[in-house]
């Protein structure tokens, strides 16, 4: 089931500009129902010719409108890295964390646990937590 969630969601998350729409639509409906803290967890992705950093920088252009728009729900950003992309992606991601910090309260090691363990990552989340950064674990079991 969740596994189809990203799937679709991936499917429909294309540019920019719809990752945008349905980041501040989903801090809309939490502060709608009283939420006042929210952290939004994604992957960094280059969409439409753009870079990662674009895509941090546009969660964190939503985060800062829905702060004027929606001042009672705090909002901040859980890095996720997928198991999928492999250690070089995760490196990528800490240089990523390292200058787009402003909303960042951890990483996340995500995605398939048959891919990797995260004893692969050791190196990558200590230098996260170096940055003072909390790390998580998304662990699921998957069926065959």
């Amino acid at each position: 089931m969740q596994e189809e969630f990203f799937r679709a969601s991936a499917m429909i998350l294309r540019d920019i500009e719809t990752v945008k729409r349905v980041t501040y639509e989903m801090i809309e409906d939490y502060s709608k129902q009283n939420t006042r803290y929210l952290e939004l967890r994604s992957t960094p992705k280059a969409l439409g010719g753009l870079t990662k950093a674009d895509y941090i920088t546009a969660i964190y252009d939503v985060i800062e409108a829905a702060q004027t728009d929606f001042p009672k729900i705090r909002v901040r950003y859980l890095m996720s890295i997928n198991r999928a992309a492999g250690v070089e992606a995760a490196r990528e991601a800490i240089e990523l964390a390292k200058v787009y910090n402003k909303y960042l309260v951890g990483v996340e090691l995500s995605g398939d646990s048959r891919i990797a363990t995260f004893s692969d990552y050791q190196e990558v989340f200590q230098a996260a937590r170096d940055l003072g950064l909390k790390v998580t674990l998304h662990c699921a079991c998957c069926e065959e």
